[in-house]
């Protein structure tokens, strides 16, 4: 069997929503909520299959300035990561009024990509599921408003295993297009849309059985999304305009 890097930890920092939140201030969805017909386990998917489509060259866990951050970012779920350093890292980035934000304080997860033969689930699950046990620490704030450890433990979120296919300069030096299940497990957060203007969110912990430990800041500007109403009134200004130079012209 090849050696399995991809045992690796990664801390990542009109709705239709379906929750009881924590406390207000925070902002934060409660364990098990559902947004947009998903469940927060589901965009935990979500959340490793968007990091998987991204080539090694631009992968949001080796930027240590936010640069990378709107790589393969849309709708209205803005993902965050952790690092690939153990020191800890500040990001700038900018998202709109209306996105939500999603990110494991603390995850692993494991695949088949450098396993020859493949591992089965239950197989993949026990790589992964022991450490998550043994998660030690946790924390998370916004605006210096902090949820308790406590609280944060409550967010243990796992997927149904999953398929994720890997784009050209991989991280795993695989043909593209190449496909595994992965197996994922963590502790998941999910930040409702922040008001507009600036912000800062602090999110990690440890395992002390891995001497690992994570310290995430973002630093987020928070843009408005421009009203239809807007929009539409310039292009009516636009039309009149040009009737206007038709006219003299005639």
């Amino acid at each position: 069997m090849k050696s399995i890097r991809n045992t690796l930890l990664s801390v990542v920092p009109a709705l239709a929503l379906t929750v009881n939140l924590l406390p207000a201030q925070a902002g934060v969805l409660a364990p098990g909520s559902i947004y947009d017909g998903k469940t927060l386990a589901e965009w935990s998917a979500e959340w490793n299959k968007y990091i998987y489509a991204i080539p090694t060259v631009d992968s949001p866990f080796q930027d240590n300035t936010g640069e990378k951050a709107n790589i393969n970012q849309s709708g209205s779920v803005f993902f965050l990561v952790g690092s690939d350093f153990t020191e800890p890292v500040t990001r700038k980035i900018t998202i709109n009024e209306n996105q939500l934000l999603f990110f494991p304080l603390i995850g692993r997860w494991a695949n088949n990509f450098l396993v020859n033969p493949p591992l089965t689930v239950e197989e993949l699950a026990n790589w992964i599921t022991p450490a998550i046990d043994l998660t030690d620490s946790l924390f998370f704030n916004l605006d210096g408003v902090a949820l308790s450890t406590d609280e944060l433990f409550q967010h243990r979120e796992t997927p149904t295993p999953f398929n994720a296919t890997l784009p050209e300069n991989n991280f795993f030096g695989e043909p593209a297009g190449t496909s595994s299940i992965v197996v994922s497990d963590g502790y998941w957060l999910m930040v409702e849309p922040l008001s507009v203007g600036k912000h800062t969110i602090n999110f990690g912990g440890g395992i002390s059985a891995f001497d690992f430990q994570q310290d995430i800041t973002y630093e987020i500007s928070v843009v408005p999304v421009p009203e239809p109403t807007a929009i539409l009134g310039l292009l009516g200004l636009g039309v009149c305009m040009g009737i206007s130079r038709r006219k003299q012209r005639l």
